[in-house]
């Protein structure tokens, strides 16, 4: 069974980023780029098919992110109440707990957070327009998660694997442990995204990006080989 669900993993995760590449490149929508690499957090192992209504409430969390970032476009004229903001949302957001915002949600909010008030930089209009286009992101790598599960199911008896394999990647660290994994983690990305505000490196958001996707996987930051 091991031996099978492994196979079937390997085939789900390069049908379903295949999937989305060719959904991503033939559309090409603004940010469209963002949905196959977001996907992984559906497909990576040990993932388990994604209901509906777990779907729904994660394109639900995205729309309510991603309109809490727009309200972060108005306090960017005031960096004394701006910046330590940020910084506090941030520390919240590596604080909580994966039972309650997980990794590959804390993804997605980190992004949303990041990029609209970075395109408010050019234009407030355009960080409106961004916001809409990461809500369709998340609509789209719901739907295609959907699909890919659906095409390519679990095999037959692997449910106990899985399961397990999820807990043991989810053991809860204490509340000691949580916050200075937070703070540190906080301590090493918030320079670099003042950085960008300060410089205003909106042609360079792709690399932000990345920092932020790689901020929210603590093994690429912990451990060498899997950075």
């Amino acid at each position: 069974v091991i031996q099978k669900l492994q196979q079937v993993r390997i085939f789900r995760y390069a049908f379903g980023i295949t999937l989305a590449m060719a959904i991503a490149q033939g559309f090409g929508w603004t940010l469209s780029y963002l949905v196959p690499v977001l996907l992984l957090s559906f497909l990576a192992p040990p993932a388990l098919p994604l209901s509906f209504k777990e779907g729904v409430k994660f394109i639900f969390v995205i729309v309510i992110s991603v309109y809490f970032g727009l309200f972060f476009v108005d306090l960017i004229a005031y960096p004394l109440v701006f910046v330590p903001l940020m910084f506090l949302v941030f520390l919240l957001l590596f604080y909580a707990k994966e039972s309650i915002i997980p990794a590959g949600l804390r993804t997605w909010i980190l992004i949303s957070v990041v990029l609209i008030p970075m395109m408010a930089l050019t234009s407030q209009n355009l960080s409106v327009l961004i916001a809409d286009i990461l809500v369709l992101d998340a609509v789209v790598a719901v739907l295609i998660a959907w699909v890919v599960f659906a095409i390519v199911p679990n095999p037959k008896g692997s449910e106990l694997l899985i399961e397990a394999a999820v807990q043991k990647q989810t053991q809860a660290l204490s509340e000691k442990e949580r916050f200075a994994n937070a703070l540190e983690v906080t301590a090493v990305f918030y320079p670099v995204l003042l950085l960008f505000f300060l410089f205003q490196l909106t042609d360079y958001l792709i690399i932000l990006i990345f920092i932020v996707i790689l901020s929210g996987m603590p093994a690429a930051s912990k451990n060498f080989k899997v950075g």
